[in-house]
């Protein structure tokens, strides 16, 4: 990355452009595939599957989890409530990032969409714990 820094290449104009692009790319690919949701998405793109999760449908048993642990985080008003629910959603999210990769891996691209789905929901009850912390 460092032999990509347009500053190394401030001598050469033409050069210092294209390294700019570049390093710019290199940062934005890094953004993605530090994330695990954002670089199953991007693998799912790569294989030319669909990645839009509101299509996927997940089982109601699923979806009645996601609800009551829904209610479960807005009633959650102690610093120690929230931590609990945060750790415990660390531990599915885990659980479904070890899922996909095991889908990825068998190029089990199926279930690896609907796996995304589920780890969406997962990504955005963290975001609203976050926020409550």
């Amino acid at each position: 990355m460092s032999k990509l820094h347009p500053d190394v290449q401030h001598s050469r104009v033409p050069e210092k452009t294209s390294s700019l692009i570049t390093a710019t790319d290199v940062t934005r690919a890094y953004e993605v595939l530090k994330n695990p949701y954002t670089r199953a998405l991007h693998l799912l793109e790569l294989v030319n599957s669909t990645t839009d999760a509101t299509n996927i449908n997940l089982d109601q048993e699923f979806y009645l989890h996601v609800m009551d642990l829904r209610e479960e985080i807005e009633l959650a008003r102690l610093e120690e409530d929230v931590k609990r629910l945060l750790d415990q959603n660390m531990e599915r999210k885990t659980d479904v990032i070890q899922k996909l990769n095991q889908a990825f891996n068998n190029q089990n691209y199926d279930e690896a969409q609907r796996l995304v789905a589920e780890l969406k929901y997962w990504e955005t009850c963290e975001e609203i714990l976050k926020g409550k912390s």
